[in-house]
Order: structure tokens, then C-alpha cells, then sequence
């Protein structure tokens, strides 16, 4: 046998090895019993809580959320004390590539994006990976929903709305083709000077032939006649408002020109994503009432000049601003920092929200602008059971740690690779 052959060999075997070893957890059978979670602290995701209380759930919905001094019948119920621990809706990921990319430097498993810069006809739920070995990661820090969202060029196609315990896209689905993305163009586009080594900006003189090209697109879907053309018919969708359109923009003056986009084409419903000089256009973004989804929080100060919690602070300032916020992770580093989306809600809450306020945030708050509010979002009767089990403060890294989680009322599985590679080595290296 060949050396060439002989290492191909060893190659296969390895990889078989890994992903045997790697495989992702089951996903779980519909709930076949009713079940009640007892002596909790229920965070109810508006902004409210209740002590000691009590919810029950049967057939994946909600069937009745009780304070501590209510007596409910819980005959028929399997009933779980979890005195002492805390009972949050299940968390929701806006903007993320969770199932589209598995291992960003491989480029067979990076499926997020296509070539071209109009990619209307572009669904990246058809793309979503269900067995990806990232979604356990975010499960068991309380993410159960994500809105898988394409990227790339200037229009990058329709996102979708999951839960992440599925076997299929088709079964993960909540809410289809929920939303457009347009990665609006920038005024300034950055340069590097190798011999001072500086960042510097220079006008992009194709700037206005961009929007031109956006404008015509959606000027050709409004005249109709889009039969078998999948990018116009992607289009009216947003046109007629059966899609929101996602606009990822920071800049003030690009905020205003977006927003004067959609004006001229008379979209109906639009998102901001980003938009981290919305403040200078504030009374235009409130005029239109204009959702803002959030990111880079975690992220250094913009400029030089920029105060140090900049970033951390500016949910606690977009929504004291009278802003209708939620919250995201920033999607360059996507789909490693999703997981981290309780924590990036508890650096918001240690710099000028209320923890309830945060909590809301990536419950309620995205699941408003999402479109699933009357679904998920906060624990309440008639919900989908989509919910999870804290031992303590689900935005703190440090107690933070899931017991139980369900999504439909199932009862999911949490555990996943790092918690089998963290028991392994305990064992080994305890004694």
C-alpha cells in the first residue's frame, strides 16, 4: 500500500471516527403527557415576574401560568419541582448563520451565501442544517428559536424562523421566508495605508449605482407581470407585506437614505439591523416607527474618541430613546457567538437596563419584531411550551446552567459534544 493511500486510509477512519463521535442528539418525541413545573421563578419575558409559581403545559402549549399563593388542579400532570431555580421562555436569535455554516474554513460546509449581488429567490431555510453540531451549543444556553438569515452582496435573499430541535428543515420551521435582507451599500469604504500602517476611508464612487440597482429591482416587481421570475416574485412578497425587509446599516447618513428607499417603493414593513448612529436620525427612525434589532454590543468602541462601554451600553440608550428594540449577536462571528446571546443580554443589563428589561429583549422584544409574538416570546396560556430551566440567572455565564429545556413541549435534549468531552476529562483527570 502507498503512503498517499495508506495516509487517505487513515484520513476516511479519522473522520468516520469523528463524526460518529460527533453526532447530534435526537430530536425528541411530542409530548405525551401533561406536565407541570412547580416552585420556580417564572420569568415571564414582558418584564414581569412571578415567584414561586407554577405552569403547566399539555400538547405543546401553555396551559396556565399560576402565582405562588394559586391552588391549580394538577391531577394528570407530572408534576417537576424545581424549587429555588428560574423558568424562562425559550430565547430567540435574530440574524444568525446557525445551521448554515458548520466550520467557517471549509468552504463545503459553509452554505450562507451565494455569488452575485441580487439574490432575492435566495431561501436560506432550504439550506438549514438540522443535525449541525453547533445547535446543541445553543440549546443548552437557553437559544430554542433562530432566525436563519442569508448574507453576501447587497441583497441576500429571505431568512426563516426555526425552532432547534428538529430532523428536517421542513419540521424546524415556525415561520417561512419570514424576511428580506439588504446589506445596505456604504458611503465610506475602508483602505488600508500598509506603510503607516492606518485605516483610513475613501468615497465609494459606486455607492449611488447600488441603490439605483436596489431600486430597480423593486420599481420592476411593482409593476407586476412577476410570473416565473422567482427574484421578482421574492419581491412582491416584501412589497405587499407578506415579508418584512431586514436592512443591516450603521451609518446616520446611510440610515437616511435607506429609509428613503423604502419610502420611494412604499415597503410597509422594515427592520433595521445594526444601525449603530441611530441615535443622530432619531426622529426620523421614531417618525416611521422603525424597529431597530441590535448588535455588537460585545464590541469595541467604534472610534478613538468613543466612550468605553459605547457598545455595551447603547440597548439601555436605543430603548430610553423610545426605540422598539431587540437584540442580536453580531453576525461576522456567526455561528460561534450566537450562543452567547444571554450573556450579551446580561452586558446590557449591567450598563443601564433591568435584568427583566433584558430578558425581554431576546424574548418578546425579537419575537415581536420577528412576527411570532403571538407564538413565543413569553410564558403565557395558549403559547407554544417553548421554555427552559435555569439553576440560576440565565444572563450570567456563571449560573447559567440549564436543567431542563422544551421546545413544543418536548423535552429536548441539552447535552451535546462539549458536555461529553467535559465529563470524559473530569474522570480522567479527577483522581
Amino acid at each position: 500500500m502507498s503512503k498517499l493511500l495508506r495516509l487517505s486510509f487513515a484520513t476516511l477512519l479519522t473522520s468516520i471516527s469523528i463524526n460518529a463521535f460527533a453526532l447530534s442528539p435526537t430530536p425528541a418525541a411530542p409530548q405525551s403527557s401533561p406536565i407541570a413545573i412547580t416552585g420556580v421563578t417564572v420569568h415571564v419575558g414582558d418584564g414581569s415576574v412571578i415567584s414561586q409559581g407554577t405552569v403547566t403545559f399539555s400538547d405543546g402549549k401553555i396551559t396556565g401560568v399560576f402565582h405562588g399563593s394559586d391552588t391549580p388542579d394538577l391531577a394528570g400532570h407530572e408534576v417537576l419541582n424545581h424549587s429555588g431555580e428560574h423558568l424562562y421562555p425559550g430565547f430567540i436569535l435574530p440574524n444568525t448563520r446557525l445551521g448554515l455554516v458548520e466550520v467557517s474554513n471549509v468552504r463545503g460546509t459553509v452554505d450562507d451565501l451565494e455569488r452575485g449581488s441580487l439574490n432575492a429567490s435566495v431561501r436560506s431555510l432550504v439550506a438549514y442544517n438540522t443535525d449541525s453540531e453547533i445547535i446543541p451549543t445553543y440549546r443548552f444556553n437557553g437559544v430554542l428559536t433562530a432566525q436563519i438569515t442569508p448574507k453576501g452582496g447587497l441583497l441576500a435573499g429571505s431568512s426563516s424562523v426555526v425552532q432547534l430541535d428538529a430532523w428536517n428543515w421542513e419540521d424546524a420551521s415556525i415561520k417561512s421566508d419570514d424576511a428580506m435582507h439588504v446589506y445596505w451599500p456604504r458611503q465610506l469604504k475602508p483602505k488600508v495605508d500598509v506603510l503607516r500602517q492606518e485605516l483610513n476611508f475613501e468615497k465609494d464612487d459606486k455607492y449611488q449605482d447600488h441603490i439605483d440597482s436596489l431600486t430597480e429591482l423593486f420599481a420592476d416587481a411593482k409593476i407586476g407581470g412577476v410570473d416565473g421570475n422567482l427574484k421578482l416574485i421574492a419581491v412582491a412578497r416584501v412589497l405587499e407585506g407578506d415579508a418584512q425587509l431586514f436592512i443591516h446599516v450603521e451609518r446616520a447618513r446611510e440610515i437616511v437614505d435607506a429609509l428613503k428607499f423604502v419610502r420611494d417603493m412604499e415597503v410597509p414593513r422594515v427592520v433595521l439591523v445594526g444601525a449603530s448612529e441611530a441615535l443622530e436620525v432619531k426622529d426620523l427612525i421614531l417618525e416611521r416607527q422603525v424597529p431597530i434589532i441590535v448588535q455588537y454590543v460585545l464590541g469595541r468602541p467604534p472610534t478613538a474618541d468613543s466612550a468605553i462601554d459605547e457598545n455595551f451600553s447603547r440597548p439601555a440608550r436605543f430603548k430610553a430613546a423610545g426605540f422598539k428594540i431587540g437584540l442580536a449577536a453580531k453576525i461576522r462571528q456567526e455561528p460561534a457567538s450566537g450562543r452567547n446571546l444571554p450573556f450579551i443580554a446580561g452586558t446590557a443589563a449591567g450598563y443601564g437596563l433591568s435584568t427583566e428589561d433584558a430578558v425581554a429583549l431576546i424574548t418578546s422584544g425579537n419575537a415581536e419584531i420577528l412576527g411570532i409574538a403571538d407564538e413565543l416570546g413569553s410564558i403565557e396560556t395558549g403559547k407554544r411550551a417553548t421554555l427552559f430551566i435555569s439553576v440560576g440567572d440565565a444572563l450570567d455565564m456563571r449560573t447559567n446552567q440549564v436543567r431542563g429545556a422544551y421546545i413544543d413541549g418536548r423535552a429536548v435534549e441539552i447535552r451535546g459534544t462539549q458536555q461529553e468531552l467535559f465529563d470524559r476529562f473530569k474522570a480522567k483527570y479527577s483522581d
